[in-house]
């Protein structure tokens, strides 16, 4: 493989169209694939994230103009019924859960999809 390819890979592009990649975790291996051509490769060596030890927190935060459709939305990524999500909403800051990058990354990726305000402590770089 040359340099071209490593670089488009660190770039996070793929190195047949120049479309973004995207990465999928499973079962121990990393399927990069490109969103817009067929390319893909996969990887079975361990991600930084899979490697790291450090608990983070996940933490709601406040939200006072949440629509019912997002609060129902947070509710079915993290698990609390509508009462709970409503209160959630009205503290500054609700505790979620805890654990791992590689535990909480899918949680993490589905309130970020969902432009839902939280934060994770210490800082979550992946």
């Amino acid at each position: 493989m040359n340099e071209k390819f490593y670089e488009a890979l660190e770039n996070n592009v793929c190195p047949e169209c120049g479309a973004e990649i995207i990465e999928e975790n499973r079962e121990g291996a990393t399927l990069c694939k490109c969103s817009k051509c067929e390319w893909a490769i996969v990887s079975t060596l361990e991600s930084e994230e899979s490697l790291d030890e450090t608990i983070y927190t996940i933490y709601i935060l406040a939200d006072e103009l949440a629509t019912k459709d997002k609060m129902l939305k947070i509710g079915k990524i993290v698990g609390w019924n509508i009462i709970k999500t409503k209160h959630a909403l009205s503290e500054v800051k609700t505790y979620v859960t805890e654990g791992t990058a590689s535990e909480l990354s899918d949680i993490i990726k589905a309130l970020r999809d969902n432009d839902i305000n939280h934060s994770v402590e210490p800082e979550y770089k992946y």
